[in-house]
């Protein structure tokens, strides 16, 4: 007699739609996201913390690790139910979403970059090293937020460059995400993500509102990179190594805000974010970074997403319409 019970089928029904109506839908059939579109759930692998992943020349991936035997990925070749070819990320394909009453009305494909900062140089880069901050739990949960720095070899922004720009494109990033795979809280993984090969990504760690989560690009020789994301207050890591002929050059660098599957602007956090430290080098040594805001930006930002640079190692995520 201490238990609510649902007594009519009119009644379940209402609170089904309201609670509906304040969370995005599933991600489209088949694909997952990833911090630079959709990708397609066959070539989307998780590794261990601590992995070295090898791109051989018949396009599988070998991955070996201290603690386990070496291992292959198999070439990334998608194909629908009926085995016809897909592609392997659709940048594009965006899961409908309703917005919650009384929060900002939002369009269906609202998502990707919202907010960033670019650099770029013509030797490539050595090292991109940085800090930011983990901010409070959104009060409601978005299908994903991804924040980053990141390294590209070509200028392609998911959504608003062309689809068909995308090949040959990388990027390696280390990643705060919100929620986490748990499906609550924050975490952050390390990631090497291209547009024909799929993506890889450690295991995930978990953070809390106010760490800060340290991210660490190094070459280590020729076309290996060290990718990690590491929670400064419990020293967690998420470290992966990457070898690919592509990664011989990442000339462009980069400080986002990516989301997808907002509900509406209450799906971010309520306080900003910063980026600190922020440190680049090339083969000529250390560079001082002229960080250019939104250089390829969203038509139509609802929820006035916004970054502010500070200084060459200093920038400021700013929510927007969240705190309202």
């Amino acid at each position: 007699k201490n238990f609510f019970f649902i007594r009519t089928p009119m009644l379940a029904l209402l609170l089904l739609c309201a609670s509906a109506a304040a969370l995005p839908v599933v991600a489209p059939h088949g694909y997952v996201a990833s911090p630079s579109g959709w990708v397609h759930e066959s070539c989307f692998h998780t590794v261990a913390a601590g992995s070295h992943v090898r791109r051989l020349p018949d396009g599988t991936r070998l991955v070996s690790h201290d603690a386990v035997a070496a291992y292959t990925l198999p070439p990334c070749r998608p194909v629908d139910a009926a085995g016809n070819s897909v592609p392997v990320v659709m940048p594009r394909l965006n899961p409908a979403v309703s917005a919650a009453s009384g929060d900002t009305a939002l369009p269906a494909d609202y998502d990707g970059w919202l907010a960033y900062t670019e650099f770029n140089v013509s030797s490539g880069f050595e090292t991109f090293l940085g800090d930011f901050s983990v901010p409070n739990d959104p009060k409601r949960k978005p299908h994903v937020l991804f924040i980053f720095t990141g390294l590209q070899n070509k200028d392609w922004i998911p959504k608003y460059d062309p689809d068909s720009a995308s090949a040959g494109f990388d990027i390696i990033q280390p990643v705060l995400q919100y929620p986490a795979n748990t499906g609550f809280g924050w975490s952050v993984r390390s990631w090497y993500v291209t547009t024909d090969d799929g993506a890889v990504a450690s295991d995930e760690r978990v953070a809390k509102p106010g760490d800060t989560i340290f991210g660490n690009m190094s070459r280590v020789t020729g076309d290996t990179w060290y990718i990690n994301s590491v929670v400064q207050e419990t020293k967690l890591h998420t470290d992966i190594t990457v070898t690919h002929p592509r990664l011989a050059k990442q000339y462009y660098a980069y400080n986002v805000l990516e989301a997808y599957g907002l509900s509406g602007c209450q799906d971010y956090p309520d306080n900003d974010l910063q980026f600190t430290n922020l440190a680049l080098t090339t083969p000529q040594g250390a560079i001082q970074p002229h960080w250019a805001i939104n250089p390829k930006p969203n038509h139509h930002l609802y929820c006035k997403e916004s970054v502010t640079v500070l200084d060459p190692a200093s920038q400021t995520i700013h929510f927007g319409n969240a705190a309202e």
